[in-house]
């Protein structure tokens, strides 16, 4: 619902009443502009004049203070009363969470002399948000989202500080039990507490919520190392070893075992994220690497030329990626039980335009490129492979739903020279690395199964290709060497000061593909750069003969007619 804008001007009326009880006694000065501040934001806000005093006050120290929280000693010095008349009106905060202007933060570390006093609030920021477009508040408290991040990095500094400070582990214990006994409401620690029984199971998913935020995975070497014991250590190290932990038969986490102990690692499951952080885990994933992704404003404008029977299906398939076709063709699908997935296969001779024509595509229709990079998909140690295909697929889905919520249009996953992937597969049983790209060949057949997106895949050795994969494409387009009329159309496109016979000879002559002709006229530019002007009719034609490998199956054509 879209939020109404406010007429008078809210930031305004806060700077007004903060002016007039800063060190003021918890009261407003008098003043007729004082009142009439107060009055409206009591109706803004929707509570009595005390709580609207405090609320301005905390705001003002969101923008004031390098650090955004408040305890009860931090709004008693800013209104000049003591620590325990400040605690008599705690009930003024508690309304304020209530409404989820206001948020409680996790109290840092454990003291003995730890009370109600020590308990710290900070304002909403979607609250502050509101407040800075002058518009009505519509807010649902982020405290599960902000609250879990300051838990699990308090809890990550405790465990990295823990052999520096010279801890033991009864005071990690001591420490991490306090923070969650002071933030027991929160959804996050009820339901990790009922999951796990161990504090020091506990205190391990936290540290590796606090590293997953940091942006890599946590080293179990290392972690083992800060958390537990001598003792403890080489016990939970052999559960990770055998998959019998705790944490791994709950999938909270994941385990990439890599050569040595050392060098292994955990990082947080699909499940782990969603319990850490709830609807909020897809702002904190990143999803596709930033450098695979193609957006369509840095598509350069290219014009291809294509045979009549291509041309038809290309625009067929660019209609069907527009954004209202694909909805209905999704929709339509859907209705009918079958796949909603829109599979594509572009195959043909090298050079033939198949992966600018995605390019090309994804300009017209608005989409961005998810581009696979087939060499990552595979790694020396066995069974990453797979892991690393899932990865592709479940972080395109994730993308995908990104976009759908965001009312944007989902991108184009696309897999370029797909037959390193896609081959047919084998029947060796023994093999390491057959059993590695049979799986992960399963594991894409599975994925188009379910896939909710678009998928292109490219090859230049459809031959190749494993039958079950032809099944799942929707679309399969056949690319060609262009006829002698598309070639000429290209030499007149590319050098536009080409004589029309000469274009007609060339095109007629040689066997070029769209790609062939450009590493020509590339070779032209070149020309004309270093010697200061155009090569001759003798030169070009001199360049479209070397153009070809020796040894190549395509061989010049003379005569070639359309």
């Amino acid at each position: 619902m879209e939020k109404k804008t406010i007429r008078w001007n809210v930031v305004g009326a806060i700077e007004t009443v903060c002016k007039a009880s800063f060190k003021n006694k918890l009261k407003v000065k008098d003043g007729k502009e004082n009142e009439k501040a107060v009055e409206r934001l009591n109706s803004y806000l929707g509570v009595e004049t005390l709580a609207t005093v405090v609320f301005c006050a905390m705001v003002s120290r969101f923008f004031d203070d390098d650090d955004d929280e408040s305890t009860y000693q931090d709004l008693a010095s800013y209104f000049d009363v003591t620590v325990m008349t400040m605690v008599k009106h705690r009930k003024v905060l508690e309304v304020l969470a209530e409404k989820h202007y206001i948020d409680k933060a996790a109290v840092r570390r454990y003291r003995a002399s730890d009370s109600i006093g020590s308990k710290r609030y900070k304002v909403n920021r979607n609250v502050i948000f509101s407040l800075l477009d002058n518009k009505e508040i519509q807010v649902v408290s982020d405290e599960n989202r902000i609250d879990s991040v300051s838990i699990t990095h308090q809890v990550g500094e405790l465990v990295e500080e823990r052999e520096s400070c010279d801890m033991s582990t009864r005071s990690l214990i001591r420490e991490v039990e306090f923070i969650e006994h002071n933030n027991e409401e929160m959804e996050f620690i009820k339901e990790t507490k009922k999951i796990l029984d161990d504090i020091m199971d506990r205190i391990f998913f936290y540290d590796t919520c606090k590293d997953f935020l940091s942006g890599y995975p946590t080293q179990l070497n290392r972690t083992l190392n800060d958390i537990y014991d001598t003792s403890a250590m080489l016990r939970v190290g052999e559960q990770f070893l055998r998959g019998v932990h705790p944490l791994l038969k709950l999938n909270l986490i994941e385990f990439d075992k890599k050569g040595s102990m050392s060098e292994s690692t955990v990082m947080l499951s699909e499940k782990g994220k969603e319990l850490f952080l709830g609807e909020a885990a897809s702002i904190y994933d990143s999803q596709i690497d930033e450098r695979n992704m193609i957006l369509p404003e840095k598509i350069a404008a290219k014009k291809l030329f294509y045979s009549d029977d291509n041309l038809h299906m290309i625009d067929e398939l660019s209609e069907a990626m527009e954004e209202n076709s694909l909805n209905a063709i999704q929709k339509r699908l859907k209705e009918r039980n079958m796949p909603v997935g829109v599979a594509v296969l572009l195959y043909g001779a090298p050079g033939t335009g198949k992966t600018e024509t995605v390019y090309q595509i994804a300009k017209k229709t608005g989409r961005a490129i998810v581009h696979v990079d087939i060499s990552e998909t595979k790694s020396c140690w066995f069974g990453d492979s797979e892991k690393l295909i899932k990865k592709v697929f479940s972080d395109y889905r994730k993308t995908c739903e990104i976009a759908r919520k965001k009312g944007e249009k989902i991108p184009i996953l696309l897999f370029n020279e797909a037959d390193a992937v896609f081959q047919k597969r084998t029947d060796i049983t023994h093999a390491n690395v057959a059993k590695t790209e049979n799986a992960m060949q399963n594991i894409i057949l599975e994925q188009m199964e379910s896939l909710d997106g678009i998928l292109i895949a490219t090859t230049n050795l459809a031959d190749y290709m494993d039958k079950a994969f032809e099944r799942r494409f929707l679309f399969k387009i056949a690319f060609e060497n262009p006829s002698v009329k598309s070639k000429k159309a290209i030499w007149m496109d590319k050098l536009d000061w080409l004589d029309e016979k000469d274009a007609e000879d060339f095109a007629r002559k040689y066997d070029l593909s769209g790609g062939e002709i450009d590493n020509i006229v590339r070779k032209i530019s070149m020309e004309e750069i270093i010697h200061g002007t155009r090569p001759s009719i003798e030169k070009i034609d001199e360049m479209c003969r070397q153009e070809k490998l020796r040894g190549s199956d395509y061989h010049n054509k003379v005569g070639f007619s359309l």
